[in-house]
């Protein structure tokens, strides 16, 4: 019987040994594999998204030449300003899972910024950034996507537009919804920044900035309707009708959702959130 156990403890012994070596062989194999992965890249371009936490617009610029570029513009200033802080091909450091690019140049609140983009399954970067004060304590951590765009920068479009007529325009009565609106739109996993021109009584017009291209969907003036707390508006185009709906919350901010029925009866739902644009003096 003592013999039988002996040769059963061996045997488990010997079993869990062999465990240990496939396990240990598949650990190794994993990091060999790791090792020699290609490591990502940052290609020249134009790299562009936003942060939702803040309303803020996000770009990199990798340019040729290895002089690049942090943007960060406040998407309810029309972002008349862009904030620029620059960093060149020594600041970038890229494996196969990830880049990291620490930006010697302080931003315009004295800050220092580490930079992690990890790729997506749709082909953009999750960005995590990291910003520091003098005596290298953490100040703040915001996260967003970034996506290549080399047909032309829409953030720059949308300041080219709006730049006289945030320079030119009036104090608005905190009262009244009229105006020109600012946010974004989720479309699919990403985001899209968009305008809505609004004048009670008059069409109205919301813009969507994709691509390097500017699309422009009006609303008729008899298929808007206005009430203290909602805004709402039809239209039709190439067989598909569209529906804004949109929650007012005390004329600062509008967010609700952008319908589009398809011709064969589809819906496809994307939200939208929107703040007041503000002149620039």
């Amino acid at each position: 019987m003592l013999g039988a156990y002996s040769l059963l403890i061996k045997g488990l012994n010997m079993l869990a040994s062999k465990i240990c070596t496939v396990a240990l062989g598949l650990l190794f194999s994993t990091a060999a594999m790791a090792d020699s992965a290609p490591s990502l890249e940052l290609s020249e371009g134009w790299y562009e998204g936003y942060d939702e936490l803040f309303f803020d617009y996000k770009g990199i610029q990798i340019s040729e030449d290895g002089n690049h570029r942090l943007l960060t513009s406040h998407l309810s200033w029309g972002m008349a300003g862009f904030h620029n802080i620059h960093f060149n091909d020594e600041n970038i450091q890229c494996s196969s899972v990830e880049c990291v690019i620490e930006i010697p140049e302080l931003d315009h609140e004295g800050h220092r910024n580490r930079l992690v983009l990890s790729p997506t399954p749709t082909g953009s970067w999750y960005v995590m950034q990291t910003s520091a004060g003098p005596d290298g304590e953490l100040v703040i951590t915001v996260t967003y996507e970034l996506k290549e765009n080399n047909n032309g920068s829409d953030g720059y479009m949308f300041a080219s537009r709006y730049r006289e007529t945030l320079q030119n325009m009036p104090e608005r009565d905190e009262y009244t919804i009229d105006g020109i609106w600012i946010g974004l739109r989720k479309n699919n996993f990403n985001s899209q920044l968009v305008a809505l021109e609004f004048e009670q009584g008059e069409p109205a017009t919301l813009l969507v900035f994709s691509d390097g291209n500017v699309n422009e969907m009006v609303f008729p003036a008899d298929e808007v309707a206005v009430s203290e707390r909602a805004l709402s508006m039809m239209t039709s185009r190439h067989g598909i009708e569209y529906k804004l709906a949109l929650d007012n919350l005390g004329n600062t901010q509008l967010t609700g959702d952008v319908v589009r029925t398809l011709s064969d009866g589809q819906v496809i739902r994307n939200s939208i959130k929107l703040t007041r644009l503000r002149p620039t003096r």
